[in-house]
């Protein structure tokens, strides 16, 4: 049988139709599927809670940290069985599944990490929920700790509603160094860092006439279009005491490191007559809000506070 031009044509406009279909509405249909798999596993717990996940991020796997991150150590890589790994939350006690909430993926020095109880108003204030790995301290091969990192970040945006401009990869001392490796090999995953008393960068900073202090390189530097991200699009801070021993470290990594090479947000926060200790809340809440997603118009500055 002959089919008319008519025909033809009407099949025509419903296909271009069809694969017209407006793209918010396509996003609607996701982000209702997803909150209704939030709710889903929304177990009505709230505050500080004890996890243990299934599922293994692609990243976290040993040979791909390898292939992209050139950290060095001499404590050799370790295998781990994520069945076998436990992790800290803490959830907000208003925490919505229906409401995007932020994420602190903290690196703890610690065998275990419970966010200090002036912190946590702070994480309810922001709608923040924070996650840190267990047996992930300072003893353990760097590797195993910055993957752990990473199947955290993995598994609590399956299980939460995640803002992912605001996700935040923190640590102290030895964390904030693994902390900063991550936040620029993986610009994808994390908005912003947070380094507490400790920083490293992808090269040497030399000496120069003005300041006499030498940075070693801490890791390679990353791929080109990760380190494009980071400098432009992610936010970091760097936190310390005004007496701690390793300001002048930091502040040539900040000053001569990421503004030189033209990273556009950056902060260095000097916590007046502190050495290393822990920031209290009020601290805690000023490095985060600074690390919070800015106006385009507005950017940040490299002043002490």
């Amino acid at each position: 049988m002959r089919r008319s031009n008519s025909y033809h044509l009407m099949c025509v406009c419903l296909l271009l139709l069809t694969a017209a279909l407006p793209l918010q509405a396509q996003e609607e249909s996701t982000r209702t599927t997803l909150d209704a798999i939030h709710k889903k596993l929304d177990n009505g717990l709230r505050g500080t809670l004890m996890a243990s996940f299934m599922d293994q991020s692609s990243d976290s796997s040993l040979a791909s940290m390898i292939a992209r991150i050139k950290y060095r150590t001499l404590v050799p890589p370790t295998l781990y069985n994520i069945q076998d790994e436990t992790f800290v939350l803490y959830v907000p006690k208003d925490y919505d599944p229906t409401v995007k909430y932020g994420l602190v993926v903290y690196l703890s020095n610690l065998p275990a990490m419970v966010p200090p109880e002036d912190w946590q108003k702070v994480l309810d204030d922001h709608k923040l929920i924070w996650v840190s790995a267990n047996n992930a301290g300072k003893g353990q091969s760097p590797y195993k700790r910055m993957g752990l990192a990473l199947d955290a970040l993995f598994n609590a945006t399956l299980r939460y509603r995640i803002d992912t401009e605001r996700i935040y990869v923190a640590g102290m001392h030895s964390g904030a160094q693994l902390a900063s490796v991550l936040a620029v090999h993986y610009p994808e995953h994390f908005a912003g860092g947070l380094f507490i008393h400790d920083c490293l960068y992808h090269r040497d900073i030399r000496a120069t006439k003005d300041d006499p202090t030498d940075v070693d390189e801490g890791y390679r530097r990353p791929m080109m279009d990760k380190l494009y991200r980071a400098k432009t699009g992610n936010r970091y801070v760097i936190m310390t005491g005004e007496k701690a021993s390793d300001l002048p470290r930091l502040k040539a990594i900040v000053h001569r490191g990421f503004v030189e090479d033209r990273f556009k947000h950056v902060q260095l926060i000097t916590i007046p007559d502190s050495n290393t200790s822990r920031p209290d809340a009020n601290w805690f809440a000023k490095a985060i809000k600074a690390l919070e997603p800015l106006p385009k118009e507005l950017t940040p500055s490299t002043d002490k506070h």
